[in-house]
């Protein structure tokens, strides 16, 4: 499948989605705890000026939007329906900067060298279909000395909080 098409179906999926995604994504412990260590894990670098890929509902940009250290917090996703709900939020916040777009986009919509921390949780980046232009883009909004901070899922993550939860131990869960 050619980029762009994979795009394409790939937002069509989370437009569907959308709706209903914030709600189920409060009422998981376990995605909330993953987010926590992922949080703490950007709070380690400067974060002033921040971008994060695939921000779905807004569930982060809003909360390092609420610190007093962060200056913007900019955001990419393919989803148009994701765009419209954090666009919303974002009249609440003028720290919130909600873009339609892939991160092969960062450069139509952000200045060179004026992010300090790129922050991708849950593997957003799996849904780009040109990843190595993306991550090409991405390095040139990056300030000098910036980082990236992604996550991924991988097959083996739900296998593994069955395991723990079948052998009756919890906290290992999660």
């Amino acid at each position: 499948m050619n980029p762009e098409k994979y795009r394409k179906s790939v937002a069509n999926y989370y437009d569907e989605e959308a709706e209903t995604f914030e709600s189920r994504a409060n009422e998981n412990h376990v995605l909330g705890t993953l987010r926590e260590i992922f949080r703490k894990e950007v709070l380690k670098g400067e974060v002033q000026n921040l971008l994060e890929i695939g921000y779905g509902p807004g569930l982060d940009m809003v909360w390092f939007a609420d610190l007093k250290e962060v200056e913007n917090v900019h955001g990419l996703d393919i989803t148009p329906e994701f765009y419209k709900i954090v666009s919303q939020k974002a009249e609440k916040s003028i720290k919130i900067n909600a873009l339609l777009g892939g991160p092969e986009d960062s450069t139509k919509y952000l200045s060179p060298n004026s992010i300090d921390t790129i922050y991708v949780f849950f593997g957003a980046l799996n849904t780009c279909g040109d990843l190595e232009k993306a991550i090409f883009e991405l390095s040139k909004i990056m300030k000098p000395g910036g980082r990236i901070v992604a996550t991924f899922v991988n097959k083996w993550y739900a296998f593994d909080i069955l395991w723990n939860i079948i052998m009756l131990r919890p906290n290992a869960a999660i």
